[in-house]
């Protein structure tokens, strides 16, 4: 987690020199978003047996993911993200890691007061899976994610914008074990986020 944070301050850091910008998609801008959660899920589901006995076991899910999107000329921008997410349901857990670089297109002018744009993205990510069973082994899962976009940059006011986006994401996995297969999958996703709008 603490390299994660070093990373976002090392790329803000970088493109310090976004106030120049003159509106909110111009060249020198920057959109830094993300987003960060727990969960924590219990019941009838959650739960496990040992030696016969019925047992409560509450599975827990925390999740990272900031991203930073530059504008390297008015409108056009380039960025990445990086995720983290970690799941534990005693005696398991697994964790992810993800990053990618992503480019897009805003459009939209000084006067406008939203920003339609589209976007494509590349993800690789590797997610660790440990039974918690003692002398067994972790096994590990690697893939790729290539996703379209499109979405609204919309200020709420000067630096602060709501981010309404529809995405279609390609992805292919393969666990690490002998016999492991490839595993392509589509996923649609529909999202509303807040980002800082820096220019």
């Amino acid at each position: 987690m603490k390299k994660l944070l070093v990373l976002v301050c090392i790329a803000l850091l970088a493109f310090g020199t976004a106030y120049g910008a003159e509106f909110a998609a111009g060249k020198g801008a920057m959109i830094v978003s993300g987003s960060v959660g727990f969960a924590n899920y219990s019941g009838d589901s959650y739960k496990t047996y040992e030696n016969g006995e019925e047992e409560d076991a509450a599975l827990t899910d925390i999740w990272f993911q900031p991203a930073l999107d530059y504008f390297v000329i008015d409108n056009l921008f380039v960025g990445g993200t990086l995720f983290f997410e970690s799941e534990s349901q005693d005696p398991w857990s697994e964790s992810t890691f993800g990053i990618g670089p992503e480019v897009g297109y805003a459009f939209g002018k000084s006067e406008s007061k939203m920003f339609p744009y589209g976007k494509l993205a590349f993800a690789y990510a590797s997610s660790t899976y440990d039974s918690g069973e003692e002398g067994a082994e972790e096994s590990t899962v690697t893939g790729t994610d290539i996703a379209l976009a499109v979405g609204l940059i919309f200020p709420v006011v000067e630096h602060v914008g709501i981010m309404p986006e529809l995405s279609y994401h390609m992805t292919s996995t393969k666990g690490d074990w002998d016999d492991a297969e490839s595993m392509s999958d589509n996923v649609i996703k529909l999202s509303v986020g807040i980002a800082g709008l820096i220019w």
